[in-house]
């Protein structure tokens, strides 16, 4: 099979096939342990999404976020997803550690 072959797969029953291709430790020192983890999914139609496996619970109810990003190619995700976890970090209000939350490696 060749590297793009997998975007033609057709299955009755799959609605949709998404390929991890990148993942990316990233080092922030405000968030516990000093990091997270990135993961990077293209989808068949060849556009990047990408999430992150720590989420901070948000002020309204609790809910863990992650940062999500999407782009036309692996950096323009990474940075998306960078910036918008970014945001969520710096929302005025102070965060601890349980305010974090990491999803299984299996889970994200």
């Amino acid at each position: 099979m060749e590297n793009e072959d997998w975007k033609s797969i057709r299955v009755t029953g799959v609605s949709s096939i998404e390929k991890c291709v990148a993942e990316f430790d990233i080092t922030q020192l405000d968030v516990p342990s000093g990091k997270f983890r990135i993961r990077i999914y293209e989808n068949t139609n060849g556009k990047f999404m990408g999430f992150t496996n720590l989420r901070i619970k948000n002020a309204f109810d609790g809910y863990p976020e992650g940062g999500v990003g999407n782009g036309n190619s692996i950096t323009e995700a990474l940075q998306d997803t960078i910036q918008d976890f970014m945001k969520n970090l710096s929302e005025d209000r102070q965060l601890n550690d349980s305010d974090f939350v990491f999803v299984n490696y299996n889970e994200f």
